[in-house]
């Protein structure tokens, strides 16, 4: 049983010494190579541009490029309610005004969308990597009569159905998925992006956050190790991703992993673990999941909505047991970044059931939970 569950993902130092050391010997046309044979991994069509880059903020951020480039106007977007900061963020930064429709927990994740026309530009997003929560016939006649819609596959990458939402553009965050610490997807339908140059991120940011999670790994194996000296270079790389993503390059580290990977052991874990999570709950009162559990799910987490009283006071017990449970999504660090208004924010918790952990690590969680939902 692991030393505690939930947080950063780690990375083993003797995995970090041997990519470490694959990545110095790598050229810049071989990364080109890597990419392309990553994107064959994941069947992408070939009739649509793909590019990978640093993260899920770059690919936002290259996308609304490539719009502004095409003479329509882009002075403001419509986006859910409910929705993490990052997304908002490159919007903002770019001067587009945002407008939130409305994403809300009523018996369940329930969104309304106003009536649209060809003139709106629509940001849709997957949730948790559960089912498709628009309606899928009206975007395809919203697209139809002129509208953009940029999808964030981010959270239903993994599902089988990924490559069939409606969608003009569409990003995805890998890092949310692995130990990688960079990685994303950018694709566009129709055409090809306009050309955006990339850099890989300087050293002196990469490598202290590499240092941290081998460090990370050694404390989960139950190693004597203050968890400050990893906490703090975590957090620090956190801090300078939110403010300079712009024109960066995945790092060739991150790409090696994701070439390693095994999605279909990564996909299955997480179904069982949240399938006994969902069977758990059937039995612990005042815990409401936000979805049912499908095998067509293959969850990031599994949300469950909360009373507000309770919400924080459960996520405290927990971490006080060593199981930490992010809440989505927490408060921006970008003064002024406009926010949605939804009652997701002050009821969702997220119950944690990724690859890394075992159904025993699952029992642990789950039981902790029972425990102070019934005192």
């Amino acid at each position: 049983m692991l030393r505690e569950i939930g947080s950063e993902y780690w990375l083993d130092k003797m995995t970090y010494s041997r990519l470490n050391e694959r990545a110095q010997g790598i050229a810049e046309a071989t990364v080109s190579d890597m990419k392309e044979d990553y994107k064959k991994r994941l069947h992408l069509p070939e009739s649509e541009d793909t590019r990978i880059v640093f993260s899920g903020r770059t690919a936002l951020d290259m996308v609304i490029q490539d719009i502004k480039s095409s003479h329509r106007p882009f002075n403001n977007i419509r986006m859910p309610s409910y929705c993490c900061y990052s997304m908002v963020q490159p919007f903002y930064e770019r001067g587009i005004a945002v407008e939130f429709y409305p994403v809300n927990y009523i018996d369940g994740m329930h969104l309304e969308i106003e009536m649209l026309d060809g003139r709106d530009i629509l940001f849709t997003t997957d949730y948790f990597g559960y089912a498709y929560t628009y309606e899928r016939d009206s975007i395809e006649a919203f697209r139809k009569q002129g509208g953009i819609v940029i999808h964030d596959a981010t959270h239903g990458f993994l599902r089988d159905d990924f490559l069939h939402i409606p969608y003009d553009y569409q990003i995805v965050s890998l890092r949310k998925w692995s130990s990688v610490i960079s990685g994303a997807l950018a694709m566009k339908k129709n055409g090809d992006f306009i050309p955006y140059s990339l850099e890989k991120a300087a050293g002196e940011r990469i490598d202290p956050m590499y240092r941290s999670l081998a460090l990370k790994s050694d404390y989960i194996q139950g190693g004597d190790i203050d968890k400050k000296t990893f906490n703090t270079g975590i957090r620090q790389y956190h801090e300078c991703i939110d403010s300079q993503y712009r024109h960066l390059d995945i790092d060739t580290i991150s790409l090696l992993m994701l070439l390693e990977e095994d999605r279909i052991t990564l996909r299955e874990r997480r179904r069982d673990n949240a399938k006994h999570i969902h069977e758990r709950l059937r039995s612990i009162p005042n815990l409401k999941p936000l979805f049912s559990f499908s095998r067509e799910a293959v969850p990031l987490n599994v949300p469950v909505a909360v009373s507000e009283r309770k919400r924080d006071k459960l996520q405290r017990f927990m971490a006080d047991n060593d199981v930490f449970l992010p809440v989505h999504w927490g408060d921006s660090s970008i003064v002024d970044c406009p926010k949605g208004d939804s009652n997701l924010y002050s009821r969702e918790l997220s119950l944690v059931c990724d690859q890394r952990y075992s159904s025993s690590d699952i029992t642990r969680e789950m039981d902790l939970i029972e425990t102070f939902m019934r005192t």
